[in-house]
């Protein structure tokens, strides 16, 4: 795997190579291989752009050293030319020295006219050196400034290149980083979830307890509400009844009374009466309603 390997491995590997591995790995997405890619596009062009700025420095630099070569050697021809005048004016004042000194023999300054001749083409053989003592000091300096331009653009192209390798390794290296720990927070939810779950049925379990005890309390409230309902019912259907029986009895004990006076037979000769019959009647219930809604106008009719 690519987090098994170091950064220049990664670095090293070939296009095919580093796709394969980035595909068969389980720690890099879609999202990192794509910022992998951008940021390997990014590099190439910035590279491709430098390497053009190279090869435009050193077509500039061949070009300054070219005209500074050309202006050198016209200076050089120049040099050269003025030589050979000097050449030519010492040796043309050497003869007329000469003519001079054979001419003036006889007025006794030939040695003052030889001596100056002598000086002045010495004086321009100095010259001369001089000029060329300087044209190769100063051709020196040149070539000393452009060892030491060379040598610090060398120095910073080299600091440059060390910078970007250390960006890359250190980019690769966040990345790498930054994929393992979300690999292992993905892990730690992974793991964090059953107890999540247990917790979270341990809750709800919880609350179906409570639900159900409030729930058995609410029902055994409502079963002692309506035992005690069922009770003062049976309570008031048992006086109800007591009470439509006793009214019943005393309409029956009524009723008895007047078949009784009805069958009887009263013989005149026999001072005793012979009942007839005495059958009990059953009554209904709409019977004994009527019956307690007619006692109270029997008993006023009675009185």
């Amino acid at each position: 795997m690519a987090t098994e390997m170091g950064v220049e491995d990664v670095l090293g590997m070939r296009v095919f190579e580093l796709r394969d591995a980035i595909l068969n790995s389980e720690y890099f997405d879609e999202e990192f291989c794509r910022e992998f890619l951008n940021t390997i596009i990014e590099e190439r062009k910035g590279k491709l752009d430098e390497k053009k700025r190279k090869e435009e420095m050193e077509i500039a630099e061949r070009k300054r050293r070219a005209d500074f070569e050309q202006m050198m050697r016209d200076i050089e021809m120049e040099f050269e030319t003025q030589k050979k005048l000097i050449e030519l004016e010492g040796e043309g004042h050497f003869t007329r020295a000469c003519l001079d000194i054979e001419v003036s023999t006889n007025r006794g300054n030939m040695g003052n006219e030889v001596r100056s001749n002598l000086s002045s083409e010495t004086r321009l053989k100095v010259e001369v050196e001089d000029r060329l003592k300087a044209y190769e000091e100063a051709k020196a300096v040149e070539e000393g400034r452009k060892m030491e331009e060379e040598r610090r653009m060398n120095e910073i192209i080299a600091l440059e290149e060390e910078m970007r390798l250390k960006n890359e390794r250190w980019l690769v290296e966040e990345q790498m980083r930054h994929v393992q720990e979300e690999h292992e927070t993905s892990m730690k939810k992974q793991k964090c979830l059953p107890e999540e779950r247990c917790k979270r049925m341990n809750e709800q379990n919880q609350l179906l307890n409570g639900e159900e005890e409030k729930f058995s309390d609410e029902d055994m409230e409502v079963t002692q509400a309506i035992e005690k309902v069922r009770v003062s019912k049976g309570e008031q259907v048992q006086t109800r009844s007591t009470d439509q029986y006793a009214v019943a009895q005393s309409v029956v004990v009524e009723k008895e009374k007047e078949e009784i006076s009805v069958d009887v037979i009263k013989d005149k000769d026999e001072s005793n009466p012979v009942i007839l019959s005495k059958e009990r009647i059953d009554f209904d219930e709409d019977e004994i309603e009527e019956e307690k809604l007619n006692l109270p106008k029997r008993e006023n009719a009675k009185i």
